[in-house]
């Protein structure tokens, strides 16, 4: 999992409006998400850190919440669920099962709404 600093480039920016509308859209596709494994080594995140004893809490007792990925422009961002696929991690997996939500339907190339 490497870090990426755009990560969350196309949620700023705009009007209020703009940003209503993004929330929307991210929204819908968070609906429309499907379960999917996606390797660790195609994850970024735009999380700089985590916390050791919430990783070691998930270890102790998993669960069953997946973490979501947000699949933009090419790239498979990893937006909630760094402790979790952290924990998969250290128990020596290369993958996770996640919601794979297609940001690419609502988003341009910039981060701007389609």
């Amino acid at each position: 999992i490497q870090y990426a600093d755009f990560c969350f480039v196309w949620w700023v920016g705009g009007s209020d409006t703009d940003m209503d509308q993004k929330r929307e859209a991210i929204q819908k596709a968070e609906e429309e998400a499907i379960k999917k494994t996606v390797k660790h080594s195609e994850m970024v995140t735009g999380q700089m850190s985590i916390n050791p004893d919430k990783v070691q809490s998930l270890l102790d007792n998993p669960t069953d919440n997946l973490p979501t990925i947000h699949k933009w422009n090419g790239y498979h961002i990893l937006f909630d669920g760094n402790h979790r696929v952290v924990a998969d991690v250290i128990k020596g997996e290369d993958e996770t099962l996640c919601w794979v939500a297609d940001l690419d339907k609502y988003f341009n190339k910039t981060g701007w709404l389609k």
